[in-house]
């Protein structure tokens, strides 16, 4: 009886780890590049920043004041993908996160210009938050750090672009570096999450969190590459079929009567 229960139990794990798995290999992910990006400076309020090759976040407090970024993303493919792969409102997304990758400030109007040893570019350690915009209606512009855009997000229009319904995350960590590739795992906050199941446009304002960073990201625009990277993750809702998890479950209850009684009787 004792064996006849261990080889039980012994199938019941293996049923439990196969389901672990599967559910593990069942999970799909869509990569997306921003359809519109931009930074914003308080030294060029009325300036526009949306062809600049490069997105700033600093802190106020620096000497070439705060830098703000935006970007935006189309998560139609989301739904489509998604769909296409469980069914029609058949899926849950599960995770959310979003790649920067670090670029030097090699233009004079940036904070960190000229600041490191021997007088290289450098970015500053710091933190930063993130925050989900209910409103995708500001402009990108094409203007550059040489060459201020008169049309498109500014620093001054910024806060028209804000609302109580913003649903804002962090404070996350910015390490200080010049190349590094960095995810950031985004909350699920329930406005974000929604507009993004329902496949709409998503955007994303990064901020200073403190009086000491100063970030800079390759843009979507950067001929170097390095674009910044949503990715969203998803695994089905409906539920497996009698022969999966639920009759392991359902197994471990029997077994479990099944001791009881054999130690009754013992």
């Amino acid at each position: 009886m004792r064996d006849r229960a261990c080889a039980i139990s012994h199938s019941l794990l293996t049923a439990i780890v196969v389901v672990a798995r599967t559910a593990a290999l069942d999970a799909q992910v869509v990569f997306l590049n921003p359809i519109a990006d931009a930074f914003v400076a308080s030294s060029v309020p009325d300036g526009n920043f949306g062809g600049g090759g490069s997105l700033g976040t600093a802190a106020g407090a620096l000497p070439k004041g705060e830098f703000n970024t935006l970007l935006k993303f189309n998560l139609s493919p989301v739904k489509v993908n998604f769909d296409a792969a469980y069914g029609v409102g058949l899926w849950m997304i599960i995770s959310m996160n979003l790649q920067l990758t670090a670029s030097k400030p090699t233009n004079p109007f940036f904070n960190g210009n000229g600041a490191g040893p021997g007088g290289a570019d450098v970015n500053f350690a710091g933190r930063f938050f993130i925050t989900w915009m209910e409103n995708n209606s500001w402009v990108e512009g094409l203007g550059t750090p040489d060459s201020p855009g008169t049309t498109g997000i500014t620093f001054a229009t910024l806060p028209s672009f804000l609302g109580e319904n913003d649903e804002t995350q962090g404070p996350f960590a910015f390490d200080g570096s010049i190349t590094a590739s960095v995810t950031y795992e985004l909350t699920l906050t329930p406005s974000f999450f929604t507009n993004a199941t329902e496949g709409n446009t998503v955007s994303l304002l990064i901020q200073p969190a403190d009086d000491n960073v100063a970030m800079l990201v390759a843009s979507r625009t950067m001929r170097l590459g390095g674009f910044p990277v949503l990715r969203v993750t998803a695994l089905p809702i409906s539920l497996p079929e009698p022969s999966g998890l639920h009759c392991a479950l359902s197994g471990i209850v029997v077994l479990a009567a099944g001791r009881r009684i054999f130690r009754a009787h013992a």
